[in-house]
C-alpha cells in the first residue's frame, strides 16, 4: 500500500506535466483517441450484432403470427411470441443506448491543441480551487489509478471525455476572457 497522500500529490504532478511536456502531451491524446477507437470497435461490433439479432426475431415473428389463431392463447406459438416481443424491445433499448455512446464518443474526440491550451491553464487555475473543486477536476480527468507494490510503478489512466470537457471549459474561460 502507499499512502493516499503521496500517490494524489503524484496524479497531480503528473496532471501538471502533460501541459508543459510536448511529448506527454502527445501520448496522452494519442492513448484517449486509441481508447476512443478501441471503444467504437467494440460498440460497432455489438451495434451490427444486435441489428442481426432484431433482423432474425422479427423475421421469425413475421411467420409467427399468421400461424396464431384467437383460440391459440396457450400455444408454444404465443409464448415464443411474447419471448419474441421482450427480447427485441431490449435490443431495441440497448441498440439505442449504443447509438447514444458512439455518438458521445465521437462528439467528445479530443484535439492537441484544444487540449495543449487547456493544460497549459492547469496550474494557475489549480491553486485556485477549493479541494472540492479539485478533486471534482481529477475525477474528470483521470480514470484510474493502479499501482503495483513489487515494482513501484503507477498507471494513469485518463478520461478521454474528461480531457475533453477541460478543454471545452477552457475556450469558454477564452471565450468569457475575449469579451
Amino acid at each position: 500500500s502507499i499512502p493516499a497522500p503521496e500517490i494524489e500529490r503524484f496524479v497531480v504532478e503528473q496532471i501538471k506535466a502533460v501541459g508543459h511536456d510536448p511529448a506527454f502531451l502527445r501520448e496522452v491524446v494519442d492513448q484517449a483517441r486509441i481508447q476512443a477507437e478501441s471503444h467504437l470497435t467494440h460498440l460497432d461490433a455489438e451495434q451490427r450484432s444486435l441489428e442481426r439479432d432484431l433482423a432474425q426475431w422479427n423475421a421469425e415473428v413475421r411467420r409467427l403470427v399468421p400461424q396464431i389463431r384467437t383460440s391459440d392463447a396457450e400455444s408454444p406459438a404465443v409464448a415464443r411470441l411474447a419471448d419474441l416481443k421482450d427480447r427485441i424491445h431490449a435490443a431495441e433499448r440497448r441498440a439505442t443506448e449504443v447509438r447514444e455512446q458512439i455518438v458521445a464518443i465521437n462528439r467528445n474526440v479530443i484535439d492537441h491543441q484544444d487540449v495543449a491550451k487547456a493544460m497549459s491553464k492547469f496550474d494557475p487555475v489549480w491553486e485556485t480551487l477549493t479541494l472540492r473543486e479539485q478533486a471534482r477536476v481529477v475525477q474528470l480527468l483521470v480514470e484510474r489509478v493502479d499501482y503495483d507494490g513489487s515494482t513501484g510503478k503507477v498507471v494513469m489512466t485518463f478520461h478521454p471525455s474528461g480531457i475533453k470537457t477541460l478543454a471545452n471549459e477552457a475556450a469558454g474561460i477564452d471565450s468569457e476572457d475575449a469579451a
